[in-house]
């Protein structure tokens, strides 16, 4: 039985480790209009996960966003979060928020010799 639980827990870990250095870093930019965006694009933002995307939609269909502070009333946001948050956001006007995922070390370790940097002309 403790040879299984160590199984188990020796599975999730190395899941957990693949998924977090499997992930590239992304570079966010832009604004985020807090009453149009989907649960999709708000779970893009940086230290918001799935469930406090959606936790803004859902509040989103009572409340309409009139400041960026009214976060503050959906679970799981702090005021220390919101300000984190609040150069990406936006009540009002178009998105224009994106997401780039910087480059992995396996891609520039693959770089050609003429275009690896320090390389070339």
């Amino acid at each position: 039985m403790k040879t299984k639980n160590l199984v188990v827990s020796v599975f999730v870990l190395a899941t957990l480790l693949l998924a977090w250095n499997g992930q590239a870093k992304q570079k966010v930019s832009g604004q985020l209009n807090l009453n149009l965006a989907t649960v999709e694009q708000i779970d893009q933002l940086p230290g918001v996960s799935p469930k406090k995307a959606l936790a803004i939609v859902d509040y989103r269909k009572q409340h309409p966003y009139k400041s960026v502070d009214e976060l503050d009333n959906v679970k799981g946001f702090s005021p220390k979060s919101i300000e984190k948050l609040r150069p990406y956001l936006l009540v009002d006007g178009p998105t224009t928020f994106k997401v780039e995922k910087s480059a992995s070390r396996r891609s520039r370790k693959g770089a050609s010799p003429e275009t690896a940097p320090g390389k070339g002309g």
